[in-house]
């Protein structure tokens, strides 16, 4: 335990050297708290009216993806809870 805390104080202390603490607390504190602000933004609308162009077919793609992503996601947590249950009933439980 006493090496791990030596290593990390190398560590950190070789980070608050090389870059400054400024940037560390910037880098490591504040912008994941601006990145969890942006997650929090509603879906795009999937109607659109007037011509297609790039930015309508990239928008209509963000739109497809949020509606998209989370249902794939589920049918693979379904999927292997559903193998784990199998396997764990069957006495190969991991």
């Amino acid at each position: 335990m006493d090496a791990a805390r030596r290593a990390f104080r190398a560590n950190r202390d070789w980070l608050f050297s090389s870059v400054g603490a400024e940037r560390v607390w910037s880098e490591i504190i504040q912008r994941p708290i601006e990145m969890t602000r942006n997650e929090a933004a509603r879906a795009p609308d999937m109607f659109f009216s007037g011509e297609w162009n790039r930015e309508v077919i990239r928008h209509a793609g963000f739109a497809l993806a949020f509606r998209l992503v989370p249902p794939f996601y589920l049918a693979y947590v379904l999927f292997v809870l559903s193998v784990w249950s199998r396997d764990f009933q069957a006495g190969r439980a991991c």
